[in-house]
C-alpha cells in the first residue's frame, strides 16, 4: 500500500509505504509470513517568512532546513541570535543534533 497522508498530524502529507512479505507453499498450501516493511518519508516544513537567526537570512540556501531544526527544538544556534552556518561541527555537537532529532532516550 502506498499513499500520501498526514500521519504525524503536522498538516503536511508524507509518502508512506507498507509492505507485508508472505509466501504460500504450493505443496502444503500453508501461508508463511516472514516480515513487513514500513517506509515513511518526511518532508521539511515550508520556511517561515522571517528569520530566527541574524546570520541566516530568508534567501540563504539552507534557510528552510535551519528553521525546521530550530522550530523542532533540535538547535538553538551558536549564541547571540546567530546560527553560525559556516562554523565547523564537532562530533559531540553532531551527537547532540542526532539524539535530539531522533528522539533518543534511555530507560531510567
Amino acid at each position: 500500500i502506498r499513499s500520501y497522508e498526514d500521519i504525524d498530524g503536522d498538516g503536511h502529507s508524507h509518502f508512506t509505504s507498507y509492505n507485508l512479505l508472505a509466501w504460500i507453499d504450493p505443496d502444503e498450501g500453508n501461508l508463511y509470513l516472514w516480515g513487513g516493511v514500513v517506509q515513511w518519508n518526511r518532508i521539511v516544513s515550508p520556511a517561515p517568512a522571517t528569520a530566527t537567526f541574524n546570520d541566516v537570512p530568508t534567501g540563504h540556501w539552507a534557510f528552510q532546513f535551519i528553521e525546521a531544526l530550530a522550530t523542532s527544538g533540535i538547535t538553538a544556534g551558536c549564541g547571540g541570535g546567530n546560527y553560525c552556518p559556516d562554523d565547523p561541527l564537532t562530533r559531540a555537537q553532531m551527537a547532540v543534533y542526532l539524539a535530539a532529532a531522533l528522539g533518543l532516550h534511555w530507560p531510567q
